[in-house]
């Protein structure tokens, strides 16, 4: 299994609850998944395209608004394909507007792991 997605947001409180969520894609079968507190759950395409979806939203500057404190959250973003990958990294809700995809992704991706939980 292949990850493509790895998503993390970190508390500056301190909070050591896992936010760490991946999504794998399996080239054998085509099917994918999404990895979370080391339980792997079948997801569909649909689900995954709609993630990818959001990134439309994104229109990056070279210099990204500054964000920093010291009681929020860090996130981070990476996909892969093979060895070719894309990383972010943002503080809270100061990465701006020129970023939103990612606050979209944000949620759409907690909304994922919430509905894999439940079933």
């Amino acid at each position: 299994m292949e990850i493509i997605i790895e998503y993390d947001k970190n508390s500056s409180l301190g909070d050591y609850v896992s936010n760490y969520i991946c999504i794998g894609y399996n080239s054998t079968d085509d099917t994918y998944c999404l990895i979370y507190n080391k339980i792997n759950y079948n997801i569909s395409k649909d689900e995954v395209n709609e993630l990818f979806d959001t990134f439309e939203f994104i229109n990056l500057k070279i210099m990204p608004n500054c964000g920093m404190g010291v009681d929020g959250e860090t996130y981070s973003l990476k996909i892969s394909n093979g060895w070719n990958s894309i990383s972010f990294n943002w503080w809270s809700e100061t990465f701006g507007e020129q970023w939103r995809g990612l606050k979209i992704f944000r949620t759409k991706i907690n909304e994922l792991k919430d509905k894999c939980i439940r079933k």
